[in-house]
């Protein structure tokens, strides 16, 4: 990876999310939202490029979203949702631990559930490639105490919300963070195959004979044709 990109500040957070509301605040992410889906895509193996992602961030086509902003607050914004991306990636790159954006109650608390929607959104990109996560044995558990965040507030059909006791939560959301480093280092050899550039492929030359018919199509030798100017250089 690139040199790391360091994580947001208050200020520039702040920035983030008031021009995501000022496109629309029903349609936007929010910036927990953001950064759980900037999370799940820096795990993915397969990579999400910007003109992919972007129309899910902003709620609308790119162009048509940043157009109700100013050409200054367009690009202010683009440059901080790209300034984000790279610092979650990096965060989770490094190894060291992830430190969540996390919006918090009156009391101070975070519930945990828009962050972990925001992830599953971003699995949603690529869901077949998430399928070997699933079926294995020691990592296949690890995304548990996200799902049950999200079953929280977005229970299966026919299934009722099973609220998560306050004593509970801390705990599952340290879960949650720890399942998120595994399933990162889990696909980093598959990611890192994906993300590495093509090989170029080589073509041995096939060698004339001097007396052989020369590969232009002239139908002489080709110490007579091609050979004979190779030899005039």
């Amino acid at each position: 990876m690139d040199k790391p990109t360091p994580a947001l500040d208050n200020g520039e957070l702040d920035r983030l999310d008031r021009l995501l509301v000022a496109i629309d605040p029903e349609e936007t992410m929010a910036l927990e939202e953001l950064d759980g889906f900037f999370a799940a895509l820096a795990c993915c193996p397969d990579p999400v490029p910007a003109d992919e992602y972007l129309p899910l961030v902003l709620g609308s086509p790119a162009e048509a979203a940043l157009a109700r902003l100013s050409k200054a607050d367009a690009e202010t914004l683009t440059r901080l949702i790209s300034k984000h991306w790279k610092s979650v990636a990096s965060q989770l790159y490094d190894g060291e631990g992830y430190a969540p954006v996390l919006s918090v109650d009156e009391q101070g608390h975070s519930s945990g559930n828009v962050w972990a929607i925001g992830f599953v959104r971003g699995m949603a990109m690529r869901p077949d490639a998430w399928e070997a996560l699933d079926e294995d044995q020691e990592y296949g558990d690890a995304l548990d105490p996200l799902m049950r965040l999200v079953d929280e507030v977005e229970p299966g059909e026919d299934e009722p919300a099973e609220e998560i006791p306050d004593e509970e939560r801390a705990q599952l959301l340290d879960d949650m963070f720890v399942g998120v480093m595994d399933v990162y280092r889990f696909f980093q050899p598959q990611r890192e195959r994906n993300l590495a550039p093509s090989a170029p492929i080589r073509r041995a030359a096939t060698k004339v004979g001097r007396n052989d018919p020369c590969s232009c199509g002239s139908g002489r030798k080709y110490k007579n044709c091609c050979g004979r100017a190779a030899n005039d250089q």
